[in-house]
């Protein structure tokens, strides 16, 4: 029965052909010009196009071969029904074609990009042929047989049985690393990775020359492996030195690029993930010199994910990691094959992949210190000044064709791109300025602490959507600490808010948090506080209000005097909202305030060894499992974190009772002035709080009225004026030496 349905099926077809088919293939018939036109491109004879297999490329890929200018003749072949074909001829004498999208603005595109280049082209239009019934009986026979033969394939994949067949295919298709790259990206386009450059150019001299090693008996590496958080650029950087690699070659041979990602390699089916391994590192050694770059190793390497356990998809993990064992070990340092992976993870790949012999080296790839991410910034702002002259390339294209045509023209942008770009490169086109005057990338850089760079890049997308929002000529400061405040907590939600509700924010982050941040940096100095960035009651995700605090410079390590003070910071809060609304109005906002003051204090007794008591100097108590704690050494612990909350509670609150009394220059009580600004503005920068917080007049008082709601105001000020006198008076009779210090 299957036998004379796979007859029926193979007559079926061979008369479908006989009849011209349904016009799905790729081919395209030879054209003169891809031969004549494009023999005059070149110095070398070339074989006739009739004579050359073409290649089959993706789209893109052929896009990059005319940008390049690889390209010395072209047909594009449009079709009824169906996508566009362009075959192309290339400097080489290759023939490669590739599919396009079906619309004619594509086409048309293309035609003017190979215009402006000046490449040969020609036109063929191909009509559709074919007999209907053909067209409505064939699908229907590759469906019935589909419905015949795959439960039987399936089974015998699931069994382990041989991959023949369309076994073999299911290993074939989706295999990693099908096209080989050459990448342009260099090194000079990654920013923040100063402090491995050595390592890096080490890496690339040991691929560029494996003949003048050896000298003392060192080889080539086999393997690199990039650790470091998401979002570093482990995989740009792995482009940039494949592209580097090749800028460098004095022998004109370049280098390919081969890159997969761990997840690529695992399958429900046993023996897949092996077989696309062994093929992955076959292809490799036909291209070599060759970088095989395989992201994410930790999805194909991951610890304890063997047999062990039971079930075929762990069976299937096993085979396939032991496939890229035998290939680590398969070939010689001098083959020509660089291996380098990428993870955020270490922790979870297994040791038999780290250890020497596989990926001899460790590359650590962090977070960018204060230099790295300025020279980050300033990379990705010239990113966006290009992509602007995209925009603006594609824009006067359209007005051109609509005034000549008239009518609106809507193109892909594919080809604006390409002309932009050229013209930057040859200097031929300026970038437009896209950035006011008060951007400052050093300051930014400052601000951003922790960003990687894919954080930094989003900042600057972001903060260019803000300011095309809001109809802006250019990006000013404020778009972009808008677009990095945006990343962090959400973007502003501005909601309707009881007044008494917007009162209680504003006490609790600029009278609370910013008062006693703003005391910290004029008194402990630049190496033991931060910098206040700005202030904010505008909701923001499911945050009220947020104060925005930048690092005065890079901290590898934080002294005892900078944690006692983010300590006061985080408890400042909820002491404002008792001080200026009463005990009893206390609300639920400082919840994360406290957790955060409680694991600083714990990792400051606990880790940190910052503690009074010499019994517990020296000593870890938060390891797991309590390691090294008894009972009586535990309530040590606890004694000591409580004391160290309750001191700096007491002295945040003196902070705070000490302003209680301040005055401006103009007599005005400084505490309801700073309220008031911030209830107006809503928003205020550092530059402004730390100049009222001075006491300096940066507002008139007629500017800081609130209108409707100023009884209102007043009332909720003057509530709780005799508490705070009371707390004034309870510090100086219990806690004098502390009193003294902040002159109460």
């Amino acid at each position: 029965m299957q036998r004379f349905i796979f007859i029926l099926i193979a007559a079926g077809f061979l008369a479908f052909l006989a009849l011209g088919g349904l016009n799905m293939g790729q081919e395209a018939p030879p054209h003169p010009i891809l031969d004549t036109a494009a023999a005059e491109k070149v110095e070398q004879p070339l074989a006739p196009a009739a004579e050359v297999s073409p290649s089959e490329i993706s789209y893109s890929q052929f896009e990059t071969y005319v940008e390049n200018g690889d390209v010395i003749g072209m047909v594009i072949t449009t079709r009824e029904n169906g996508p566009a074909i362009v075959t192309a001829r290339l400097k080489n004498g290759a023939i490669v074609r590739a599919t396009m999208a079906g619309d004619s603005v594509m086409t048309d595109e293309l035609r003017d990009s190979v215009g402006a280049t000046e490449v040969p082209y020609d036109v063929n239009y191909q009509a559709e042929s074919g007999s209907s019934f053909m067209s409505f009986l064939l699908p229907m026979i590759i469906i019935f047989a589909l419905f015949m033969f795959l439960p039987g394939i399936i089974r015998r994949m699931r069994g382990g049985g041989g991959m023949g067949g369309m076994g073999g295919a299911a290993g074939t298709n989706g295999a990693p690393g099908k096209v080989v790259e050459t990448p342009k990206v260099r090194l000079a386009d990654v920013g923040g990775v100063k402090h491995i450059k050595p390592q890096l150019d080490d890496m690339i001299e040991k691929v560029l020359d494996t003949g003048t090693k050896g000298r003392l008996g060192g080889e080539v590496p086999k393997g690199f492996l990039f650790l470091g958080p998401p979002g570093t650029g482990k995989t740009l950087l792995a482009r940039a030195i494949a592209g580097e690699v090749n800028a460098r070659r004095t022998d004109g041979k370049q280098v390919g690029f081969l890159t997969a990602s761990g997840s690529d390699f695992i399958e429900m089916y046993v023996g897949v993930g092996a077989k696309r391994v062994r093929e992955l590192f076959a292809k490799a050694r036909k291209h070599a010199p060759c970088i095989v770059f395989i992201d994410e190793i930790d999805a194909l390497g991951k610890r304890d994910g063997g047999a062990a356990h039971g079930g075929g998809g762990n069976d299937e993990r096993v085979q396939t990691l032991n496939a890229l064992l035998t290939e680590l070990d398969g070939f010689e340092g001098d083959s020509g094959v660089i291996v380098i992976a990428a993870t955020n993870r270490e922790d979870m790949i297994d040791d038999a992949l780290k250890r020497p012999g596989r990926f001899d080296r460790k590359v650590s790839v962090p977070l960018p210190d204060m230099s790295g991410r300025e020279e980050i910034l300033n990379i990705h702002a010239k990113n966006l000044q290009k992509r602007a002259l995209t925009a603006r390339v594609r824009q006067q294209r359209a007005a051109v064709a609509q005034a000549e045509e008239g009518t609106t023209v809507a193109p892909q942008g594919v080809m604006a791109k390409r002309i932009a770009g050229r013209g930057a490169r040859k200097g031929k086109v300026q970038l437009p300025e896209i950035f006011a005057k008060d951007v400052d990338f050093k300051s930014i850089a400052r601000e951003t602490p922790a960003c990687s760079g894919a954080d930094l890049a989003e900042i600057l997308k972001r903060a260019a959507e803000i300011a095309e929002n809001r109809q802006a000529d250019v990006i000013e400061m404020a778009d972009i600490r808008n677009a990095f405040q945006s990343l962090r907590l959400g973007d502003e939600m501005p909601r309707e808010q009881e007044f008494v509700d917007e009162f209680t924010t504003a006490v609790h982050e600029i009278l609370g948090h910013a008062v006693v941040a703003g005391q910290s940096r004029k008194t402990l100095g630049r190496d033991h506080a931060d910098d206040v960035q700005s202030l904010t009651i505008v909701p923001r995700g499911m945050s009220l209000g947020a104060v925005w605090t930048s690092p005065t410079k890079d901290r590898v390590s934080h002294s005892q005097k900078y944690l006692l003070g983010r300590l006061r910071i985080a408890m400042a809060g909820q002491i404002a909202e008792k001080l200026y609304l009463g005990p009893d109005a206390v609300t639920s906002g400082a919840s994360s305030d406290i957790q955060a003051a409680t694991n600083i204090a714990a990792g400051m007794v606990s880790q940190y060894a910052m503690s009074n008591s010499e019994e517990l100097t020296f000593r870890n108590y938060m390891e797991q499992g309590g390691f090294g704690v008894t009972k009586a050494n535990a309530e040590k612990v606890d004694e000591e974190i409580d004391k160290l909350l309750r001191e700096q509670y007491i002295r945040a609150e003196a902070i705070m009772l000490s302003f209680a009394a301040a005055k401006d220059a103009d007599g005005n009580d400084l505490m309801e002035m700073l309220t008031r600004a911030m209830l107006v503005k809503k928003t205020l920068q550092g530059e402004e709080f730390m100049r009222l917080i001075s006491g300096e007049v940066v507002f008139d008082r007629a500017e800081l009225d609130l209108g409707a709601r100023e009884a209102e105001f007043v009332t909720l000020w003057k509530a709780q004026l005799n508490h705070r006198k009371n707390r004034v008076a309870i510090l100086k009779k219990d806690h004098a030496e502390i009193a003294n210090d902040y002159s109460l």
